[in-house]
């Protein structure tokens, strides 16, 4: 998983994002020096995180995602749909997951 260590800084430091775009893909993240998830922030962009197939969602911790709008982006509907459930645990203010022809959408109950 990349992207989330500079996303828990910031929010530790006072930045609450809108938006915030998790990539599930089919290949480890690579480093892309200034296209690299960990940057998006510093360089105005969104912040986004990249999970990894060795990465497990059960596992993620996604705490820095509390309060945002969360979308979750993949081809393999099966791990698009594990990684938006544990986001759903973190208490964010919608989650859109697509990428796979189809668009879901989980908001907290009232």
């Amino acid at each position: 998983m990349r992207g989330h260590e500079s996303l828990l800084r910031a929010r530790l430091a006072g930045y609450r994002p809108s938006d915030v775009f998790v990539h599930v893909l089919a290949h480890e993240p690579p480093k892309r020096g200034f296209l690299d998830a960990e940057e998006a922030i510093e360089l105005g962009g969104f912040p986004e995180i990249d999970i990894g197939p060795a990465d497990r969602p059960e596992l993620l911790d996604l705490r820095c995602l509390r309060g945002a709008r969360v979308h979750v982006l993949g081809r393999n509907e099966q791990r698009v749909r594990q990684v938006a459930r544990r986001v759903t645990h973190f208490h964010p203010a919608e989650v859109l997951a697509s990428g796979f022809g189809d668009l879901l959408q989980w908001r907290p109950k009232a």
